[in-house]
Order: C-alpha cells, then sequence, then structure tokens
C-alpha cells in the first residue's frame, strides 16, 4: 500500500486531498500546524486510519519524521493572502520557502517517488492581454494614475486599451506580490530538486479553489468565500471598481 504524505493535510484543499487519497487506498499522513487564522477553534476531522503529525513546516525533525517511510509527497502546507503578503513578509517567506527548502533537504535522506507542489495563478500577474491589431502583451500593468482616474482596463504602452485572452502556462513569469514571489520560489525549487534527485516532481499553478469545507471566518480563502460570509450575514458581496473583472475558478474535488 502507497503511503503519502500531505503537507498542510488539514487545510480546506488538503482535506479533500487526504480524503481522496484514503477513498482510494492510500495510507495518508498529515502534516500541519493548524494555525488560527486558517482553522479557528473548528473540530479536525481526519479520514479513517490518517496520521496527523501538528507541526510546522519548518521543524526540522518533525518534517524528518513525516517523510520518513512515506513513498510521494503533496505539498500544500503555505501561507495564502496576496494582500496580506506585502505586509507580513518574513511570514510569508518563511514559512512558505524556507519551509519548502526543509521539506526537501528531509528528502535527499528519505527519497521519495514523486512529489507534487500547490503552486499559484498570482504567478501569471494581469495574465495575457493583446492589442487591436493580434499582438499578445504578456506583461501589462495598470498605472496608478489610471486607477485614480477610474481607468480600471489595462492599457499598452501608448494608452490603447487592451483585451484579455486566455492564459496557458507558457506566460513568462510576472510577479506582483510577495505571496506571487514564493510561490514561484516554491516550484522552481522543488521542480529543479526533483531533476537533480531523480524524483518526479510537479507544480500545479491553482486558480480559486472554491467548495465545501472553505473557511467563511478567514479573509484569505478567496472571493467567493468573502461574498458567502457576507451573504450569510445578510449583507451584500463588496465589489471594487466598475464589476468588469474576470476570475476563473476550481472546484476543490477537481
Amino acid at each position: 500500500m502507497k503511503r503519502v504524505l500531505v503537507t498542510g493535510g488539514c487545510g480546506f484543499i488538503g482535506r479533500h486531498v487526504a480524503q481522496e487519497l484514503a477513498d482510494h487506498g492510500y495510507r495518508v499522513r498529515l502534516l500541519d500546524a493548524l494555525v488560527d487564522q486558517v482553522h479557528g477553534a473548528e473540530a479536525i476531522n481526519l479520514p479513517t486510519g490518517a496520521e496527523l503529525i501538528k507541526s510546522d513546516v519548518r521543524d526540522r525533525d518533525a518534517v524528518a519524521e513525516a517523510v520518513s517511510d512515506i513513498d510521494a509527497v503533496i505539498h500544500l502546507a503555505a501561507e495564502v493572502g496576496v494582500g496580506q503578503s506585502m505586509y507580513e513578509i518574513a511570514r510569508y517567506v518563511g514559512t512558505n520557502d524556507l519551509g519548502t527548502a526543509v521539506l526537501l533537504e528531509a528528502l535527499i535522506k528519505h527519497p521519495v517517488e514523486r512529489i507534487v507542489v500547490a503552486s499559484s495563478m498570482s504567478i501569471y500577474g494581469e495574465g495575457l492581454y493583446r492589442t487591436a491589431d493580434g499582438e499578445r502583451i504578456d506583461n501589462a500593468r495598470r498605472k496608478p494614475a489610471d486607477i485614480k482616474d477610474g481607468l480600471w482596463d489595462l492599457r499598452s504602452a501608448s494608452g490603447e486599451a487592451l483585451s484579455p485572452i486566455p492564459t496557458d502556462e507558457e506566460k513568462r513569469p510576472d510577479l506582483a506580490s510577495i505571496y506571487a514571489l514564493t510561490k514561484y520560489a516554491q516550484e522552481r525549487a522543488v521542480l529543479i530538486f526533483g531533476q537533480a534527485y531523480g524524483i518526479d516532481a510537479v507544480a500545479l499553478r491553482l486558480f480559486n479553489v472554491f467548495g465545501a469545507g472553505q473557511a467563511l471566518s478567514n479573509p484569505y480563502t478567496g472571493v467567493l468565500a468573502n461574498f458567502a460570509s457576507r451573504l450569510a450575514n445578510g449583507k451584500r458581496p463588496t465589489i471594487f471598481e466598475d464589476g468588469e473583472q474576470k476570475r476563473d475558478f476550481v472546484h476543490v474535488r477537481d
């Protein structure tokens, strides 16, 4: 029977992943710090037979224990929040990047067959755009002056309004937040490590994930959770700018 470690395994996505693994006959071990911002006072329901190690992913001894006798790792442990990352920089870099480094060092002594890391759509920045002539623009940024004037759409260097187009994995990174920087560093570290040590490594750039079990009390879990929380309290969802923003959403079961 294959044994899988899920870091951040008690979080929103982690719980679903752990249950899916258990349902398919895997032995599941979870590593989670159970931080208050994510979990609050809620009870943690583990899949039948799952083992929980309560620890920060930066704890070398705990991580070494967690990866022992493991066949694969799904690395979900991370601080999540674009806005919060801009003023809690040490916390985000520490958990996301140092935590990943501690995990990878532990895997040198305890090799696994595969490691999967959760990356983020934030790596793409504003995404891909094109001009009226069809030129592809992959590094568009909004100017503070335009935002101040209520010009919400992205514009080219000449001031031409740009049209959004689907963004694929080939788009070069455009990191606009500390969170995006840490997620890009996470995925690159895992992929480089996998190539160097002969471990199958995969990075998934997740878009806005939603679904059952999402914490409505945590404002950093995504816009749909924020909308649902306000509606449940008899308030209108707060929508900034002109309401024409577009986002892709991924159900947690997918």
